[in-house]
């Protein structure tokens, strides 16, 4: 026979409370929060490999909210890859997560997500993207990798480590930028990537709490390192 304990609700109330109390912060602890905050970010604009990495975007403007069109998104993120405004996900299983760099990115290429947004983009292209076979116009596309990446351009970065469950080998140091849109190219999937930020009016900084935690803001380019060049 098993034995089964209730709580009693003077007890769940306690237990509950004393869990809310752990995150009840004073006013003085988070002024030192933040300050300790603010001095890791002058850090880290000051110079690369700071503990808090502080990464240019090479986002040099904002846009107003009058920006019309249409464009798609790739998320690389953990375990699923989407597509939107249409959605469609795919489950990234573990061998390509944790096997040989050229079965997730193909001879060095992301074979697989160049696959994959093939395939949305003839499936959308009535309903959303308006392209039949013919047109040469590209669809904008915008890459969310959320893996550590060092950018060099708007539409350049380098990957830096996985993270999240993946080890791919042979991936790290390698544009992945340039490697999905040469992967796109091969398939002649029109296709070409920028990178965009849309936000609403006059909103400058914006901030991502899920299976990693990021952040991003508008900043002086006189507090970057002279050694970048916008």
């Amino acid at each position: 026979m098993a034995l089964t304990s209730a709580l009693c609700d003077d007890s769940v109330e306690a237990l509950v409370s004393n869990i809310e109390a752990q995150f009840d912060l004073a006013p003085a602890q988070l002024e030192d929060l933040t300050k300790a905050f603010l001095d890791e970010v002058a850090q880290g604009l000051s110079a690369y490999r700071q503990p808090l990495a502080m990464i240019p975007t090479f986002v040099t403007s904002v846009p107003n909210g009058t920006e019309t069109g249409r464009v798609c998104q790739v998320a690389f993120s953990g375990d699923h890859k989407y597509e939107v405004e249409l959605q469609k996900q795919h489950k990234i299983k573990d061998d390509l997560k944790n096997g040989e760099a050229t079965k997730l990115f193909g001879k060095l290429r992301i074979e697989y997500l160049a696959e994959c947004v093939d395939i949305f983009v003839k499936e959308s292209s009535d309903a959303f993207l308006s392209l039949d076979a013919s047109s040469d116009s590209p669809v904008y596309l915008g890459l969310t990798f959320s893996f550590p990446v060092e950018q060099h351009a708007l539409d350049s970065g380098v990957l830096l480590q996985w993270t999240k469950g993946f080890s791919a080998k042979n991936a790290v140091g390698h544009d992945v930028v340039s490697l999905l849109q040469e992967a796109l190219d091969e398939r002649d999937t029109h296709v070409k990537q920028l990178a965009l930020c849309f936000r609403k009016h006059m909103s400058l900084e914006g901030a991502i709490f899920g299976t990693g935690t990021n952040g991003a803001w508008v900043e002086d380019v006189k507090k970057l390192p002279s050694s970048i060049t916008l």
